[in-house]
């Protein structure tokens, strides 16, 4: 089964990653191997701006509730296949298939809360990202908009080209081809409707594959 992360940092990104800012200590490999990895979690998140937020020539994501959204779709890759499949996203569906085309695990697990899946840990890592002067984010019409600052693009763009993160990549690109356009709501209407094991999953609770295995 393929991962989306190695269990190694990917060669030289430890070093170019302290350079401009993303820790400022050498971390230990380990810290790219856990769901509580903050640079883990703080490379995803950059990516997916730069890649699945809207307009392309100035991404950004409204509200944290979308983010969250769109996120989930990245950490289960098996259900953004199913939402491709539903979606009648021929071009997507073969561009995931191909990159995932030997399986893919979760990422790191969500819970279900009360506005669909969610992950305590966006505060700590959104604040840790604010702090690094990778993100900015603004309150707009009631929610904060979450935008790159030019250091984060940089580092976001540097990032897109190791290979060790070009299933990541690709995945955030279809999240914004499939649902880059549409409110937080709307999503979380469509995750609902399609996908009873996230309905199932009690509030609180993990939410498991789509597959039903954890």
């Amino acid at each position: 089964m393929s991962t989306i992360y190695p269990p190694q940092p990917p060669r030289g990104l430890a070093e170019f990653a302290e350079k401009v800012g993303l820790f400022t200590r050498r971390p230990p490999n380990a810290l790219f191997s856990t769901e509580e990895s903050i640079p883990l979690h703080a490379t995803r998140l950059l990516l997916l701006l730069h890649l699945a937020g809207r307009p392309i020539n100035q991404p950004r994501i409204e509200g944290r509730t979308k983010l969250a959204k769109l996120d989930f779709f990245v950490r289960y890759p098996q259900f953004l296949e199913k939402a491709a499949r539903i979606l009648s996203a021929d071009k997507q569906l073969a561009q995931l298939q191909e990159v995932t085309k030997e399986g893919a695990t979760v990422e790191s697990h969500m819970i279900r809360y009360r506005y669909g899946p969610w992950d305590q840990k966006y505060y700590l890592v959104l604040a840790y990202l604010s702090g690094k002067a990778l993100i900015d984010v603004r309150p707009q019409e009631g929610v904060d908009r979450y935008s790159l600052t030019y250091k984060g693009q940089e580092l976001a763009v540097k990032l897109e080209a190791f290979s060790e993160f070009q299933i990541l990549a690709v995945q955030s690109r279809i999240v914004g081809d499939l649902f880059g356009q549409r409110r937080g709501s709307w999503i979380k209407d469509f995750i609902y409707r399609h996908f009873p094991e996230v309905v199932r999953t009690p509030y609180n609770q993990i939410i498991v594959k789509a597959d039903g295995n954890e």
